[in-house]
């Protein structure tokens, strides 16, 4: 008996219904109060001290209304039903406290009255803040007709009250509140405590999702059915928690399936509902649908991630191309929430892909024995298109058929969906990147993280491409020299080891051959000196150049000038190097030349960058022409060379900042060594055209045009 009674001890201590003993006299002192009046903020201590009475924890404006109902239901034969105070109460049959009902039902000798009613009124919490409860008032012993020691049973209705409170007047009828219920976004449900949670309602909004109300109340679907495989275990631990712990709500987010598959996030409140065992009936929740509220958060989240993302990569500088290529590819997989993903560098001629790496995921679950690495854009399948079409790619259902497709290998990864990139610089693709099998559908947010990381990766590649020209132009250099010191205090040491007579004739002391040799050697060694040195000037200008647009700084003045002086000027700057190589040059400029508007300064580093770009190209004793032709609203000037030519597939990337002559991914950067890329942003800015015209073995032509 005593294990038992401590059971009960304990189920009425941890149960919704606080429990007060209280004497009938003024204020109503407590004999006692059950341990669980500290959800209101008080503990027993509090009253049974007699610190606090019952009375003064009610609030002040419903205390005197509490305390004359009380009077009226107790001490006088009081019978009905007051609306006002929404009180009701009945009789109680049998024994209670002792005392026998008289002829008329009443307790004990001569009261009138009930014995037990119930009330509802505000209380105070030991914060101060304002709840609802209902009170019901038990008689347990009386003296002389009056009571004098009587139980209230406290229930928290605070949130039936916001909500009886707070409902419109369209719920005054049982088919208005149908109707709202109905066309609302928040889907109601009644479960019956069984296992799967069958459902016996639902409201008919529930088409939101694809379902008939039918589907559940048949049977057919238990609502267990529709919770996501990887929150049903969460979502059974909250009920089980909450329901054992004796609390009459819970909450809890997770997710649920559509019809379709669609994955929704919802925030389920559940009134638990209970028989007068205690034993739970069923559950009364609600559903509000949050899934925009959680993919924003994701959003944030994601936006967060892809910055660190994007500041670790910034900061590999010292890293390996390999470190660098893989960290971007495993990020743009869990930045997307993708299973796998791989990246791809594309040749010069954007003609054939190179598998460059797969995902660690993707290399586990692929057993493909004998991989393909070379892949010819003309004959690649569906993930392709991203080349062909120069954009992103998303395939939301790829075992869907598709004419694009070309199928894959036997033991490939399995594709669901998948995204891919091209990669760009300037107007070249130089790489795809690609990921796929993620649990949602791809979007744009997916594709702007994998286009903002993997550009992010290619500027920090051509950073290290172009921190690798600088090493060896430098090393280039430095060889020159040292060869060039080599070979002259090798003629010095040649010269002051001999010892001649005074008068001798220098024919007849110096075999010229040697001479010869040493003075041609010494030659080839200033010539190769100058060579890397104005390679090395060129890619440090053009990298200033680099430096100066991005901050902004590049500034034109324009004013009215002769044409024919800049081209004259561009000439005279390169005469060292025509001279050098016995160039033949034919000049045709009209002397009637019109001015043109323009910055004298950048059109001089212009057409000096395409001269020495065309004698770079033409051979020893070979010929330059310069053609100036005036046009209606333009002036068109043509630098031609007689040097081999360079292949028609290489043409269009010349402007471009890097690009490369061969398909090595650490040797892009031609384009800022030429200076060809600053000569198009010059143009650009004078509101002109430049192009290359090129066939291999006659030559190269060089245009611009610029207005009037």
């Amino acid at each position: 008996m005593i294990g038992i009674d401590m059971k009960l001890e304990t189920l009425v201590n941890n149960g919704p219904a606080v429990i007060f003993l209280c004497r009938a006299e003024t204020g109503w002192p407590v004999e006692t109060v059950t341990a669980n009046i500290v959800r209101f903020g008080y503990s027993p201590e509090d009253f049974i001290s007699g610190g606090l009475r019952y009375a003064d924890i009610i609030y002040p404006a419903d205390l005197e209304i509490a305390v004359s109902k009380f009077s009226a239901y107790v001490e006088k034969d009081y019978r009905g039903k007051d609306p006002d105070c929404k009180v009701e109460y009945g009789e109680y049959k049998g024994e209670a406290g002792g005392h026998k009902r008289n002829a008329k039902g009443n307790l004990g000798k001569g009261r009138g009255g009930y014995d037990s009613f119930t009330q509802q009124y505000r209380f105070l919490n030991k914060s101060g803040n304002v709840l609802w409860v209902e009170a019901e008032i038990k008689v347990l012993e009386e003296e002389e007709g009056k009571a004098c020691l009587f139980q209230v049973t406290v229930f928290d209705i605070s949130r039936w009250k916001h909500t009886e409170k707070t409902m419109p007047s369209a719920l005054d009828t049982e088919n208005e509140l149908k109707r709202i219920i109905n066309s609302g976004h928040v889907i109601v449900f009644l479960w019956r405590a069984e296992p799967g949670w069958p459902v016996d309602f639902v409201s008919e909004n529930i088409s939101e999702l694809g379902y008939t109300p039918e589907d559940f109340t048949s049977g057919s679907i238990f609502y267990t059915d529709i919770i996501h495989p990887d929150d049903l275990d969460n979502v059974r631990a909250e009920v089980s928690k909450n329901t054992e712990g004796g609390r009459d709500y819970f909450s809890k987010e997770y997710r649920i399936l559509a019809k379709s598959g669609e994955v929704r996030y919802v925030d389920e409140r559940t009134l638990i509902r209970r028989n007068e065992k205690g034993e739970i009936t069923c559950y009364q929740g609600i559903l509000l649908d949050i899934t925009q509220r959680k993919k924003a958060e994701v959003a944030q989240r994601l936006n967060a991630s892809r910055l660190e993302a994007l500041v670790k990569l910034d900061q590999m500088a010292g890293a390996s191309l390999k470190e660098i290529t893989d960290f971007a590819r495993e990020e743009a997989v869990r930045l997307t929430g993708s299973k796998l993903g791989y990246l791809a560098f594309m040749d010069a001629y954007e003609s054939t892909l190179v598998m460059h790496s797969w995902s660690d995921s993707a290399m586990e679950e692929c057993s493909i024995e004998d991989k393909q690495f070379i892949y010819p854009v003309k004959s690649m399948g569906l993930w392709g298109e991203a080349v062909r079409q120069r954009k992103p790619i998303i395939t939301n259902d790829y075992p869907a058929p598709n004419l694009l497709k070309k199928g894959y290998p036997k033991n490939h990864v399995h594709l669901i969906r998948h995204l891919n990139i091209p990669v760009f610089d300037g107007k070249r693709i130089v790489a795809v990147a690609g990921v796929g099998n993620k649990e949602e559908n791809y979007d744009e947010s997916d594709v702007r993280q994998l286009t903002l990381l993997m550009q992010g990766m290619w500027q920090l590649i051509q950073r290290k491409q172009l921190e690798e020209a600088l090493r060896t132009y430098s090393g280039e250099l430095s060889r020159a020299n040292e060869e060039l010191r080599s070979v002259n205090m090798m003629k010095t040491e040649f010269v002051e080891e001999m010892r001649f007579p005074e008068r001798a004739e220098y024919g007849e002391i110096m075999d010229y051959e040697t001479l010869y040799a040493i003075d041609s050697q010494q030659q080839k060694a200033v010539n190769t000196f100058i060579h890397y040195s104005e390679k090395l000037r060129r890619l440090v200008d053009s990298l200033l150049y680099q430096s100066l647009e991005k901050a902004g700084k590049i500034d034109y003045s324009f004013e009215g000038m002769q044409l024919k002086d800049v081209l004259s000027d561009a000439f005279l700057n390169n005469v060292f190097l025509i001279g050098e190589k016995a160039l033949e040059v034919e000049k045709e400029v009209p002397a009637s030349l019109p001015e043109i508007r323009g910055d004298r300064e950048k059109l001089t580093a212009l057409f000096t960058a395409l001269v020495d770009h065309a004698i770079k190209f033409t051979p020893q004793g070979g010929k330059l022409a310069l053609e100036v032709k005036e046009g209606a609203d333009n002036v068109h000037i043509v630098i031609a060379d007689s040097g081999k030519g360079i292949s028609k597939e290489l043409i269009p990337y010349l402007f471009d900042r890097l690009y490369q002559v061969n398909d090595s991914v650490t040797r892009r950067y031609q384009g800022l060594e030429s200076g060809l890329y600053i000569c198009k942003n010059i143009v650009d800015a004078h509101k002109g055209e430049i192009w290359f015209e090129s066939e291999e073995g006659l030559g190269n032509l060089m245009h611009v045009k610029l207005p009037k």
